[in-house]
C-alpha cells in the first residue's frame, strides 16, 4: 500500500463507508465522529488525506447509517466522484486497505460494479474480511 507506513497502528472504528466521501460539515452530521481518507490513481494507487463529498451520495449514505445508528464511529473511504471503469479497482484498493489498516465492524458499500473482471481476488478480499468478523452491506447495481 502506498501512502502509509505499514507499521502504523490500525484505525478503529465501528463503520467503514466507501463512497463519494462525506461533508462532516453537514447539518446531520454536526455530532458525528467521522474520519477518513481518499484513494487517488496517480502513478498507481495512493491514500491522501481528506474526504469531502463534491456530489452528495456519500453525505446521504453516511446520514442515514446514523440515524439507525446514533453512537456509532464512521470511517470514508472516498473513492471517486463518480463511477467509472475502473471502479472494480478502486473498490479493491479500498478493502485491501481496511484488511491492512482498519479495525471495523461493519463496510458500507453504497455503489454498484457492473462487471467484475477480477472475480476470484474480489471473493478472496471479501472472505478474509468475513474471517475477521466484519460485515459487509452493499448495494446492488442499479442496471441489474
Amino acid at each position: 500500500m502506498e501512502g502509509r507506513n505499514m507499521r502504523q497502528n490500525k484505525i478503529r472504528t465501528d463503520i467503514v463507508i466507501i463512497d463519494s466521501g462525506v461533508e462532516s460539515c453537514h447539518s446531520q452530521l454536526k455530532e458525528v465522529c467521522i474520519k477518513g481518507i481518499e484513494i487517488v490513481r496517480k502513478d498507481g494507487f495512493r491514500v491522501i488525506e481528506g474526504y469531502t463529498d463534491e456530489i452528495g451520495h456519500g453525505t446521504a449514505v453516511c446520514g442515514i447509517l446514523h440515524k439507525h445508528a446514533p453512537a456509532a464511529e464512521i470511517f470514508v473511504i472516498k473513492i471517486g466522484d463518480r463511477i467509472s471503469e475502473d471502479t472494480e479497482e478502486y473498490l479493491l484498493f479500498a478493502l485491501e486497505y481496511i484488511l491492512t489498516y482498519i479495525d471495523c465492524k461493519v463496510v458500507n458499500i453504497s455503489m454498484g460494479v457492473d462487471a467484475v473482471q477480477n472475480g476470484n481476488k474480489m471473493q478472496e478480499v471479501c472472505s478474509k474480511l468475513k474471517k475477521r468478523n466484519i460485515n459487509i452491506f452493499s448495494a446492488f447495481d442499479n442496471n441489474g
